[in-house]
C-alpha cells in the first residue's frame, strides 16, 4: 500500500493563538521482503491538536483523530480526498475486492464478513519488557517485544523521557485503527485486529513514545525508525488542504502504479 502509515503516540503543551506547539520529526521507513531490506523511504510526521500528518516522496496523509477523519493529499498532481475513516475503509476495500476479481475471476471476500471481527476468533496478544536499550534520535529507548499466540510480531523501542500522552489520544487512536483494521484481510488480519484490542497493548502505548518498531509477519516485515524529532510552532494551515487544490477519488489521489 502506498501509505505507509506511522503508528504515534505524542503529546505538547498548547500555545495560544493559531499557532501552537507541536512536534516534527523525521523517520526511515523500510519494507523487508523475504528477508531482505528494501530501499529505505523517507518521511516528515507533525503531530498537535490529536491532529497527524504524514509527508512521504508522493503522498501526504492527514489523521484526525478526535474527528475519526483522514485526507489523502498528491502534491504532485494538485488532487485530494477526505472522509471518515469508515470511508476509507469501504472505498479501498471496495477497489481491493475489484482488483482481485480482475485478477482471479471471483470475488474472494465475503463483503458481509468484513465488517465483523470474532473477537473469539483473535490470537492471544503479549506484551513483553526486555532489558535490551539502545539511544535512538538522541533519546535512551527500552525494547518490548510484542507476541502472537506467542510468537515475535513486533519488537518496540520506547523512550519515555517524554510524556506522549496528551496531543494523541490513546483510546481515539485505538478506536481509529480499530475500524480499519475491521475490513483487512490475508494472515495479517488477526494479529492486527487482536493487537488493537488488547488491553495490554492500549496500556503499552501509553507508557510513551515509540521510537522504531519493526513488524515480523509471513506476509511482509516493516521497520519504521525515528532519525530526529523536535518540538514546534504548528499552525492549523499545516493540517488543511491547500486552496488550490481539486477534490478527487480515492484512486485518482494514489500515484499510478507502473503495470506489471
Amino acid at each position: 500500500m502506498w501509505s505507509r502509515l506511522v503508528a504515534l503516540s505524542l503529546s505538547l503543551s498548547l500555545l495560544p493563538g493559531v499557532a501552537g506547539a507541536g512536534w516534527v520529526s523525521e523517520w526511515e521507513n523500510t519494507a523487508i521482503h523475504n528477508g531482505e531490506r528494501l530501499d529505505p523511504e523517507r518521511s516528515t510526521v507533525r503531530i498537535a491538536k490529536n491532529r497527524m500528518r504524514i509527508d512521504q516522496p508522493q503522498i501526504t496523509s492527514i489523521f484526525d483523530y478526535a474527528k475519526g477523519t483522514m485526507t489523502l493529499m498528491n502534491p504532485q498532481s494538485g488532487v485530494y480526498w477526505s472522509g471518515t475513516i469508515d470511508e476509507y475503509s469501504e472505498q479501498t476495500s471496495k477497489s481491493r475486492n475489484q482488483a482481485l476479481r480482475r485478477r482471479i475471476g471471483e470475488d474472494a471476500v465475503d463483503k458481509k464478513a468484513e465488517f465483523k471481527v470474532d473477537l473469539e476468533d483473535l490470537p492471544e496478544i503479549k506484551v513483553e519488557r526486555t532489558d535490551e536499550a539502545k539511544t535512538i534520535a538522541g533519546h535512551s529507548t527500552l525494547k518490548y517485544v510484542v507476541l502472537v499466540n506467542d510468537e515475535l510480531f513486533q519488537e518496540v523501542w520506547i523512550t519515555e523521557e517524554i510524556n506522549t500522552n496528551d496531543d494523541i489520544d490513546v483510546d481515539k487512536y485505538l478506536d481509529y485503527q480499530r475500524r480499519s483494521s475491521a475490513r483487512m484481510i490475508g494472515k495479517s488480519a488477526k494479529p492486527f485486529n487482536a493487537l488493537y484490542r488488547s488491553k495490554a497493548y492500549e496500556n503499552f502505548l501509553k507508557k510513551g513514545l515509540a521510537l522504531q518498531t519493526t513488524i515480523h509477519h509471513i506476509a511482509g516485515g516493516f521497520e519504521r525508525r525515528a532519525l530526529s524529532f523536535k518540538e514546534a510552532a504548528l499552525a492549523d494551515g499545516d493540517f488543511a488542504v491547500p486552496e488550490d487544490f481539486r477534490k478527487a477519488r480515492i484512486a485518482d489521489v494514489f500515484p499510478k502504479q507502473p503495470e506489471s
